[in-house]
């Protein structure tokens, strides 16, 4: 009778860590450069907003 030893550390077996879900949002975002352009806009009305009553008189 043959006994088969399997070595767990061996390359075939290791897990490959998959990135993350904010890592592939980020890496399409920066990707794409209308998402880009609409990302600044959304910013500048948001600093805008914030400092709206030191603009205004």
């Amino acid at each position: 009778m043959a006994v088969i030893t399997a070595d767990l550390d061996s390359e075939a077996t290791k897990i490959l860590k998959s990135p993350g879900f904010w890592s592939g949002v980020v890496r399409r975002l920066c990707r794409d450069p209308v998402a880009l352009a609409a990302l600044g806009v959304v910013i500048l009305l948001v600093l805008i907003a914030i400092f709206a009553p030191y603009i205004a008189p």
